[in-house]
């Protein structure tokens, strides 16, 4: 069969191996001027969620990878989620209801003592994009004073620039001289390099010194850190030359000019930080900090109830172990007392003799499920285990889920003394198998003598 159609074993062969999956970005969205359908082969799938009439909800995906869609003029967006921001949110609201104060996110202060106090300690658990003991440890040396400090951190903590970092707070502390890699090119360079101590740290530095340097466009400077960036040597070859070209013209000896083309633009950006990125990430990182500093009680009962939200309990429990850092209390966790969120329970008031500030736990925990929580708390308050098993659904609140409440610091006494957890665990074995024979037999209690 195959010898009378060469031309299928060939192209058999030629598709052998490949994948034959479809990928698509999670938060890459394509923007067109026109209906994109006329622009680029699109492809429909079906996703779980269902449209607002119940009905199958689809998502379109471009057929062109982003390369080719760049090449053809249209721009790709990556929207991405931060559950930072829904931190923020919370956390604003909880001020109001506190206080009465609506905090303007866009209109902080930016010269905050406290804020860049608690960048300088160090204790930035819950900071976006400081809370790696690098990041802290390069916030501290920073000495951070300004926003500008912090959107250098972001931009700097990379793979590529991270050794700038020393060299970075050195000459903003005066400790080393700022360099301009020679006099020559001094007056071209330094202003775009002025806020960072002579350091090329942003995307934005590099397009503006093949402009001043060797006369390049702005759009051209971009194509250099993307060729760059993506490895096309052959782009490269064309834009060193025509930077040596360019800085000639401008007086400046070709050696120089190449020296600086190769030890401080290629390196740089092949790993450079977009300064507009590294300014929103700042923005965002100074705001949590600001919130923190400002009002701890109301920051960390926000973070702690996103986290407790996502069900990520690592997180919980590291937010819980700053509590105890920053001076506050993370109350015991009670059958009765604790709801579905955490809660502020008293502030701190050291000259009433209440040296400091205590948070209830959510009734939330590794292995609860959301429906086991929520009828938890409906049923609220339980006299006893027999009640607790009693009033709970037993399909919804199950032996496991029962232990992940065991196992959380749930039905436990405030002084860690009682019976021993399996004790427990078989205590509401029984009662829910009295229950069950009881119900068995039309009996409404948990007696199946009475």
């Amino acid at each position: 069969y195959m010898s009378k159609y060469p031309s299928l074993l060939e192209h058999s062969r030629n598709i052998e191996g490949l994948l034959s999956i479809f990928g698509v970005h999670a938060a890459g969205i394509v923007i067109s001027n026109e209906p994109l359908a006329r622009v680029a082969p699109l492809r429909q799938s079906k996703i779980t969620d269902s449209d607002e009439n119940g009905g199958p909800k689809y998502a379109y995906a471009t057929q062109f990878e982003y390369n080719d869609l760049e090449f053809m003029g249209l721009i790709k967006f990556d929207i991405l989620a931060l559950s930072t921001l829904s931190v923020i949110d919370h956390c604003c609201k909880l001020i109001e209801e506190n206080y009465g104060i609506k905090v303007n996110i866009w209109d902080l202060p930016l010269d905050d003592k406290k804020t860049f106090d608690l960048y300088k300690s160090g204790e930035l658990t819950g900071v976006f994009q400081c809370e790696e003991p690098g990041m802290q440890k390069t916030m501290v040396n920073m000495g951070v004073d300004s926003l500008d400090d912090i959107m250098a951190g972001i931009a700097l903590y990379r793979p590529g620039p991270l050794d700038s970092i020393p060299t970075y707070c050195a000459r903003k502390h005066g400790a080393e001289s700022i360099d301009y890699f020679h006099p020559s090119l001094k007056k071209f360079i330094e202003p775009y390099v002025r806020k960072t101590y002579g350091l090329l740290v942003y995307q934005e530095q590099v397009m503006h010194i093949c402009n001043s340097v060797a006369g390049f466009s702005i759009p051209e400077g971009y194509v250099v850190i993307k060729a760059i960036g993506k490895k096309k040597p052959e782009l490269l070859a064309k834009y060193r030359i025509k930077f040596i070209s360019g800085a000639e013209k401008n007086g400046i000896d070709g050696k120089i000019a190449q020296d600086y083309w190769d030890k401080v633009i290629t390196p740089f950006a092949d790993y450079g930080f977009n300064k507009a990125h590294a300014c929103c990430y700042a923005y965002n990182s100074y705001t949590t900090a600001y919130l923190k500093a400002n009002y701890q009680e109301e920051f960390l009962t926000a973070y702690l109830n996103v986290e407790i939200g996502r069900a990520n309990y690592d997180k919980v429990a590291a937010l819980e172990k700053m509590a105890k850092e920053i001076n506050i209390e993370i109350l015991h966790r009670h059958i009765n007392e604790c709801k579905l969120f955490y809660t502020i329970a008293g502030k701190s008031d050291p000259a009433n003799g209440i040296p400091r500030s205590k948070i209830l736990p959510s009734i939330r925990c590794k292995g609860l499920s959301h429906s086991a929580a929520e009828e938890i708390v409906s049923k609220q308050p339980y006299s006893n285990l027999r009640d607790f098993a009693e009033k709970t659904d037993t399909k919804i609140v199950d032996i496991k889920a029962f232990d992940a409440l065991l196992n959380a610091g749930f039905f436990k006494p405030k002084e860690g003394r009682g019976k021993p957890k399996d004790a427990i665990m078989k205590e509401f074995e029984v009662i829910r198998e009295d229950l069950k024979r009881a119900r068995k037999k039309g009996v409404d209690t948990g007696n199946i003598f009475e």
